[in-house]
């Protein structure tokens, strides 16, 4: 009775600090975070609007969320789109344009945003988490490699995958052209 009694406690404390990670920083415009159990958690991308189009606030996130779940030994950990139209279609070109707009400073900043997209994807290579992916929809440029490493890539009947920056003459980033 008392290991039960503890082990639930355990649980309770797990689940308190991934709900005090996921709210001390949350871009709620972007994400959607459920703790599904103890060991697990799943990531909804909810920038519908924009088919769940990869905005750089997102990554920062993320990329704080996936070391401090780590820590706190999570094992898996489950991405999907909160729609059936797209997974994730890459990266949200227009607000990498609006940074153009902007001048010298603006395109500094795009140029450090796509540096640290590049960690991120790497970080992301080299998680211990178990990761699933639901692919429904559009998977394309940034939705390719937020998940193509990740150990379990679930394809539906609407799954459309590709990387249309190589038409573009944009060499397939983050090892796109070994998959």
């Amino acid at each position: 009775y008392q290991r039960r009694v503890h082990g639930i406690k355990l649980k309770m404390e797990r689940l308190q600090q991934t709900q005090q990670i996921v709210n001390s920083t949350l871009p709620s415009q972007h994400l959607q975070i459920e703790d599904l159990s103890d060991i697990a958690i799943g990531i909804t991308l909810i920038n519908t609007v924009k088919l769940n189009a990869y905005h750089p606030e997102t990554g920062i996130f993320l990329s704080e969320l996936l070391e401090e779940l780590e820590a706190n030994g999570k094992r898996f950990i489950l991405f999907k789109g909160a729609d059936t139209k797209s997974f994730c279609a890459g990266g949200d070109i227009q607000y990498y344009l609006s940074c153009f707009k902007k001048g010298e400073e603006g395109i500094k900043k795009t140029i450090r945003n796509i540096q640290f997209q590049f960690d991120f994807v790497g970080q992301i290579a080299e998680l211990k988490l178990t990761q699933i992916s639901i692919w429904t929809g559009i998977v394309m440029g940034f939705g390719v490699f937020l998940s193509i490493y990740g150990k379990f890539r679930i394809a539906t009947e609407t799954t459309l995958f590709g990387v249309p920056e190589c038409k573009m003459g944009y060499y397939p980033d983050n090892t796109a052209s070994y998959y």
